[in-house]
């Protein structure tokens, strides 16, 4: 559990003591817990690489020694070689959940998972090319990628297969799309080469199939918006087409999940009839209206990777956004106080939040913020 708030003390100082917390339960597990969907502790490759990136933005600002974010970054890069699902060294690898998933087998590999790590490998290479086990994985995630079955996505103005959501899951979705274009995108820019020509036209389709005043669908077949997967598309476009062309679409789109004094997940489009029974028989439903659509909103709080994605645009946008002092106003007024953890229970959830904590630290010492270096997050590994 995070302990509440302490009367006047600053963001800086409570994220940090929040995100200790996470990544020293983290390492001193090996990064095994239970998950939403699974109660069988288990380690989860998407977790892994939230960790890695978060240790590494960790480093960047100096809240943690060089020695000991490479002693970390091995051990994750280590953990993410072994518990690949498909993987032939040297040549590629994939990840997935570990478990099975509605009709899919627990070795399923997963474009979202294999995009994430790659986005958490490339960022790792970035700051420390001396890891050799990272870069070594990276082009073997790379590979990976260019693996999963697709086929041409309609509306899109080129006709290169783009990949489906997994083996048993044949279908487009945005969110995937965008994380797997960012992959590409950013790892071909640590070798310093041009993206793939299809990263910028999957980009640009995109940022069309937003509903305006909203977000992004999740797919064409649900109409659903959810916090975690809109800040997906807006750091991937961010990250692909410049903070500048999203920016205001995701001050828009944030304004949707914010309720009171936090966040909520998910919200639902519906047609006026429905959404009035909704209010009817549940009282945690609420309606409000976006581009003259009707919107199911549940008053329940967001969870903690739908925060933590969130917070990683914020962070980001606070570092290369055009309005930096209203994100680092956001930021700071960021309702952690309340805010629970699993205590170690599911860290694919808490490591979105830990790598969106470590963004948002960078952003705030950025602008002058004194954040003290420790060695805290190896508590426990050497004992």
């Amino acid at each position: 559990m995070i302990d509440k708030l302490q009367a006047g003390e600053p963001a800086a100082k409570a994220f940090r003591r929040v995100l200790d917390g996470l990544l020293d339960t983290y390492a001193v597990n090996d990064g095994v817990s239970a998950d939403a969907y699974c109660a069988t502790p288990q380690w989860h490759a998407m977790a892994e690489g939230q960790y890695l990136q978060a240790v590494t933005e960790a480093a960047r600002c100096a809240m943690i020694s060089k020695p000991s974010a490479l002693q970390l970054l091995e051990a994750g890069c280590e953990r993410l070689a072994a518990g690949a699902n498909q993987r032939a060294r040297g040549d590629f690898a994939q990840w997935g959940l570990g478990f099975a998933f509605k009709n899919a087998p627990a070795d399923e590999p997963y474009l979202i998972t294999s995009a994430l790590v790659t986005c958490a490998l490339a960022d790792v290479v970035n700051s420390f090319p001396e890891l050799e086990l990272a870069t070594d994985l990276l082009s073997e995630a790379v590979l990976g990628l260019e693996r999963f079955d697709g086929a041409p996505w309609s509306g899109l103005d080129i006709k290169a297969p783009i990949p489906f959501f997994s083996p048993h899951i044949r279908e487009h979705v945005d969110n995937t799309i965008c994380v797997w274009a960012l992959a590409l995108h950013q790892a071909a820019s640590i070798d310093g080469r041009p993206s793939p020509g299809v990263v910028e036209s999957v980009a640009r389709h995109i940022l069309t199939r937003r509903t305006p005043e909203t977000g992004w669908a999740y797919s064409a077949s649900e109409h659903v918006y959810d916090l975690v997967h809109q800040s997906y598309i807006i750091e991937g476009l961010a990250g692909i087409l410049g903070p500048e062309t999203v920016e205001n679409q995701a001050i828009e789109t944030f304004s949707l999940f914010k309720s009171g004094e936090g966040y909520i997940d998910t919200v639902r489009a519906s047609n006026i009839e429905h959404a009035i029974d909704s209010v009817i028989r549940s009282s945690i439903v609420d309606l409000t209206f976006r581009g003259g659509q009707a919107m199911m909103m549940r008053r329940t709080g967001a969870r903690l990777w739908s925060l933590g994605a969130s917070l990683a645009c914020m962070g980001s946008f606070a570092l290369n956004g055009a309005n930096p002092a209203f994100w680092r106003a956001t930021i700071r007024r960021f309702p952690l106080d309340g805010l629970r953890t699993l205590a170690g229970k599911d860290f694919r959830q808490e490591m979105h939040l830990a790598r969106g904590l470590a963004l948002c630290l960078r952003a705030l010492r950025e602008n002058g913020n004194s954040i003290q270096q420790t060695d805290s997050m190896l508590s426990g590994i050497n004992s």
